[in-house]
């Protein structure tokens, strides 16, 4: 394949997939540790159930229904716990050699 044909090729999956670079060069910022029962992560629209060792991104916005609950381990060791029926959105992480600021919003 020429090089010309590669560029059009990618240059349309991203305009076809305008989300794909964004989603991929954002980096994780933790996973989960437990979780019990149905936890939700809702992320531009999309919602996936999570499962143990899912990876967490800011942006996120976490559901507990009721009897749930999830545990996060952030990259800094910083543990959370969300109990039953919340909703919980991790506006920022920001991860420096001197400290670690968070934005969480309850809801």
């Amino acid at each position: 394949m020429s090089i010309i044909r590669y560029v059009i090729l990618i240059a349309l999956l991203f305009t076809i997939y305008p989300n794909y670079s964004h989603a991929r060069s954002k980096s994780h910022i933790g996973v989960v540790s437990i979780i019990n029962n149905i936890v939700s992560a809702e992320e531009n629209n999309k919602e996936r159930i999570l499962s143990s060792a899912d990876k967490i991104y800011p942006g996120q916005f976490i559901k507990t229904l009721l009897n749930s609950r999830i545990q996060i381990l952030f990259k800094d060791q910083t543990i959370i716990n969300i109990g039953p029926d919340t909703e919980m959105l991790i506006e920022s992480y920001i991860d420096t050699k001197q400290n670690t600021k968070f934005l969480i919003n309850r809801y």
